[in-house]
């Protein structure tokens, strides 16, 4: 077999060609929830401070009927 045969057949080759799409497929999926956890963070965090503001306020207009 020559050289240039056994490179041929080397290109050819497909059969690590799936791995290859279930690692970028994979990668994309982290990729994806990597960036919902962190929209989700900011806006429960976001949520908690309005809550906590609103609490705030309630107790100041508690504090001034009693």
């Amino acid at each position: 077999m020559t050289v240039i045969k056994a490179i041929a057949r080397h290109i050819d080759d497909e059969s690590g060609a799936i791995t290859v799409d279930w690692v970028v497929l994979t990668a994309a999926i982290v990729g994806f929830v990597a960036v919902f956890m962190i929209a989700m963070t900011l806006n429960v965090q976001r949520s908690a401070d309005h809550i906590d503001s609103n609490l705030e306020k309630a107790s100041e207009v508690i504090g001034t009927l009693e």
